[in-house]
């Protein structure tokens, strides 16, 4: 937890400028809406799930 908040680790496979594609090790616990940070790229932006598969998870960003 940082500041608050908590903190799920994920790997980015895929990013356009609309969203993205997350590999998470469980969807236990990701909220509906909720803030992605990747700091190598000095980007952060608020997101909404659209899709959840075994691992995986599609946001869009609002």
């Amino acid at each position: 937890m940082i500041g608050g908040k908590s903190v799920i680790d994920c790997m980015v496979r895929n990013l356009t400028y609309k969203g993205a594609s997350l590999e998470v090790g469980s969807l236990v616990g990701i909220p509906a809406m909720f803030e992605l940070s990747i700091p190598v790229d000095n980007l952060t932006r608020k997101c909404r799930v659209t899709w959840r598969q075994v691992r995986r998870l599609g946001v869009q960003f609002v």
